[in-house]
């Protein structure tokens, strides 16, 4: 289930947030820019990948080529990722975002919020000179969210006014259609104020933690069982009972584990 994954692009939390009705359509780039913006609901974590070895990698040539170093950290990090995905992998491993590791430590950022906010469109990388009007990527910031901060989405579109227009009407349907407040302020309108969304916001401050640490349990798990049964169920057999106790047990480590790592229980 999408709650439990750990690290989703903006694109999936939309998609997620799309799925359970939290939202009407699954692009919520600028919405999820402006709750950042605002500390509402904050990425997990960034990956700042080299420039010039982005601009490269898109066939450009950066003005200072990427250094040995950064070359060994992208690579690091890029084998990391694609290695804890593997079926073969160890279901007890920690997510790569998840390590202070120091062969990618200076890509990654995972306390954003104690960061100035960067506009989103800073992510993008010219991959051409600028005399030259240069395609763009946008992949050199990867953008992380948790699954279950789609839970917080829901609060936080509950949080604030809506207002009642008589959209049959054309100009008030191309004002809103633009966004055009000067029209809409002045039309006749009825307001509406919540303060569910900002209940919900603040009485899961203090539950965060446990929120992660279930879904990264749930993850854990589920790795878990997919191992075994890829070891034990070739061939379509059910797994023996020594192969089920042998899950549980790991179950049981990865639970103890997650209590002394999150401090809680």
């Amino acid at each position: 289930m999408a709650l439990f994954r750990r690290f989703i692009s903006p694109a999936d939390i939309g998609r997620h947030a799309s799925e359970l009705r939290i939202v009407f359509t699954p692009f919520q780039k600028p919405l999820l820019e402006f709750l950042e913006r605002e500390r509402i609901i904050v990425p997990v974590a960034r990956i700042h990948w080299p420039r010039s070895l982005v601009i490269e990698t898109h066939g450009g040539k950066p003005e200072t080529p990427p250094t040995a170093t950064e070359r060994m950290q992208a690579e690091c990090l890029r084998k990391a990722l694609l290695t804890w995905r593997l079926e073969n992998s160890d279901p007890l491993e920690p997510h790569p975002l998840d390590r202070d590791a120091a062969e990618w430590r200076d890509l990654l950022t995972t306390d954003i919020a104690l960061h100035p906010f960067r506009s989103w469109e800073e992510f993008r990388t010219n991959i051409e000179p600028a005399d030259d009007s240069p395609p763009f990527a946008t992949d050199a910031v990867d953008t992380y969210y948790h699954g279950w901060q789609a839970l917080l989405l829901a609060d936080a579109l509950d949080m604030g006014m809506s207002l009642i227009f008589d959209l049959r009407k054309e100009t008030l349907f191309e004002a809103a259609r633009r966004c055009d407040w000067p029209v809409l302020i002045d039309a006749p309108k009825f307001p509406s104020v919540s303060f569910q969304g900002l209940q919900g916001i603040k009485a899961s401050e203090k539950w965060l933690r446990h929120f992660d640490a279930v879904a990264r349990y749930k993850e854990t798990c589920q790795r878990i069982l997919n191992a075994a049964d890829r070891t034990e169920c070739r061939g379509g057999s059910k797994l023996e009972i020594s192969a089920h106790q042998e899950v549980r047990e790991k179950e049981r480590e990865a639970g103890r584990n997650l209590l002394r790592n999150y401090d809680i229980g």
